[in-house]
């Protein structure tokens, strides 16, 4: 995307963690689309804020997802129902690659 933008566009980010996902990579990218080489400390403190807030939801996900194996919950999909005659099959189509 950012090979696109041409002098004088204009790009709207919705949330600054969604330029990057951390720190460094959040500078970076803005270096790239202002051509700066100073970094306004607003950038910096909502980058840091950024990134505190991405650490936040893993974190709060994680204990959620212990929380729930620990209450017993299972977590992907259900295994499907063999048909009747599945283990018939499998035998006779390992005897005829053996074969």
């Amino acid at each position: 995307m950012v090979r696109k933008l041409k002098k004088d566009d204009l790009l709207y980010i919705k949330s600054i963690d969604r330029l990057e996902r951390n720190y460094s990579e959040i500078l970076e990218q803005w270096r790239i689309l202002t051509k700066e080489n100073g970094i306004d400390i607003v950038l910096q403190v909502l980058s840091f804020m950024a990134k505190n807030e991405r650490t936040n939801i893993r974190q709060r996900q994680a204990e959620g997802i212990a929380a729930a194996k620990a209450r017993g919950i299972k977590f992907g999909r259900p295994p499907l129902p063999l048909s009747e005659n599945f283990y018939e099959v499998h035998r006779d189509q390992t005897a005829k690659n053996d074969a």
